[in-house]
């Protein structure tokens, strides 16, 4: 999820395959950054329901492992080019919107993602995308 504003936000799933938990959230990070760029959305705040990526993209944690050394990378890559972002931990059973992106991502190919843009609780709104 990436809030503009209270009332404003975009909502993403992105399709990543078969994989760990914490490589989707990560994925799911990375595209969210992505996919802001590439529309020329400016990203406030980012919440997300998995602690450790939260805490990792904080700098109060560490996230080492090698197979996901690329993603991480390139997320900070992708933050120096954006101003200041805060990144929020959201318990998931208060989270579900999120959960529910996180669904209907379980549907969508590898690298395919959709996106549904809500302001003042409508959706008004969305579209595909393909990342790779």
């Amino acid at each position: 999820m990436i809030y503009l504003s209270e009332t404003h936000h975009f909502g993403f799933s992105v399709g990543c395959g078969d994989c760990t938990n914490t490589r989707a959230e990560l994925m799911a990070l990375w595209s969210v950054i992505r996919v802001c760029l590439m529309m020329g959305l400016p990203i406030k705040m980012i919440y997300g329901d998995s602690l450790v990526i939260i805490s990792w993209v904080n700098g109060t944690n560490t996230l080492d492992v090698p197979t996901l050394k690329h993603w991480c990378d390139d997320i900070i890559y992708m933050l120096r080019m954006v101003p200041p972002v805060s990144f929020n931990h959201i318990y998931r059973e208060h989270n579900s919107l999120a959960d529910g992106l996180s669904k209907q991502a379980l549907l969508l190919d590898l690298g395919s993602g959709h996106f549904t843009e809500t302001m003042n609780g409508l959706d008004i709104r969305e579209g595909h995308f393909s990342l790779f």
